[in-house]
């Protein structure tokens, strides 16, 4: 991500990480959206808030300063919007969602990848923004109040059904 900005602010990175990243995961890409974050596949939200915003923003930067990777800004934006559909199913109506992986400490951050698609008003057809606003708005809502006391058993919820 520092090379990203680099080349976005000043064009003076150096682009064989950036590619290099790109074809790690294009190699790790798994289907549905989903990416592996290494050899050996983890179900968790690692997904959300590193590798589909990250790999978009590196593609977005590459693509402004060359405009040499709109076609796999294209297919990558994609895998995203499918991703983020995926992930809003993730949220229950009361503004839960499973604890699925290692990556449960990271909180609301789980979500980035569904917000920053949401952002991009690149939402599917069958996802309104309102709806993401408002999962979003409850998950949130759930795990502050969770957190703004000191009593164990609230803490530990995490904003998670019990």
């Amino acid at each position: 991500m520092v090379e990203a900005a680099l080349l976005k602010f000043d064009g003076g990175a150096d682009v064989a990480p950036l590619e290099d990243a790109l074809e790690k995961h294009e190699e790790w890409y798994l289907g549905d959206g989903t990416y592996g974050d290494g050899k050996h596949f983890r179900r968790d939200y690692y997904n959300s808030f590193v590798i589909q915003p990250m790999v978009l923003d590196i593609l977005k930067n590459m693509n402004e300063v060359s405009n040499t990777r709109k076609n796999e800004y294209d297919k990558v934006r994609k895998l995203a919007i499918r991703y983020a559909a995926t992930q809003e199913r993730l949220i229950s109506s009361d503004g839960t969602y499973p604890p699925i992986g290692r990556s449960i400490v990271y909180r609301f951050g789980a979500f980035q990848s569904l917000a920053q698609i949401a952002l991009f008003n690149k939402l599917p057809e069958e996802i309104h923004s309102a709806q993401v606003r408002s999962a979003l708005h409850l998950m949130i809502r759930n795990q502050l109040s969770a957190l703004g006391t000191f009593d164990k058993e609230k803490w530990l919820k995490i904003g998670l059904n019990s």
